[in-house]
């Protein structure tokens, strides 16, 4: 039964339409992104946070929704250089969402860097292993079989 909803270019066929995977990676980011504008725009509007709104949207987790939905969105687009700078903007946006979320005091420079250290780390191992990680991307990313061989 699963062999028949699978098509060969990996979508889901669907009383004779098929609904490809970068559809729903699309759909999926641009409603995480959405969600996060939502939040951001209510803990903006919202006068017991007047001041210090911009400290409350990165505490609430603002940019871990804005990561998911730019990682989903770099894969949907399956460019190895777009899918790889989406990995690096999601791995910052969920690092500094971290530096703020998990620190013992709420201030614009928040006093225990260790996420921060963390995402410089990972970001400059993720730059190291620049070529490897664009093939792997290109391996995952790109489809195989059905495409005409370049001559």
């Amino acid at each position: 039964m699963i062999k028949g909803l699978l098509g060969t270019r990996g979508d889901i066929a669907m009383l004779g339409r098929s609904i490809t995977y970068r559809l729903l990676l699309r759909v999926a980011g641009i409603l995480l992104l959405l969600w996060a504008l939502y939040v951001a725009f209510q803990i903006a509007t919202q006068q017991s946070y007047v001041g210090d709104a911009m400290l409350f949207i990165l505490g609430a987790g603002v940019l871990l929704l804005a990561a998911a939905a730019i990682l989903l969105l770099g894969f949907s687009f399956r460019h190895p250089p777009v899918v790889y700078w989406s990995i690096q903007v999601a791995l910052w946006f969920a690092g500094i969402s971290l530096w703020y979320k998990f620190n013992q005091a709420f201030v614009p420079w928040p006093q225990n860097p260790l996420w921060l250290i963390v995402t410089v780390i990972c970001s400059v191992i993720l730059l190291a292993l620049y070529k490897p990680v664009i093939h792997l991307i290109r391996k995952l990313a790109l489809p195989t079989g059905g495409l005409p061989s370049p001559t």
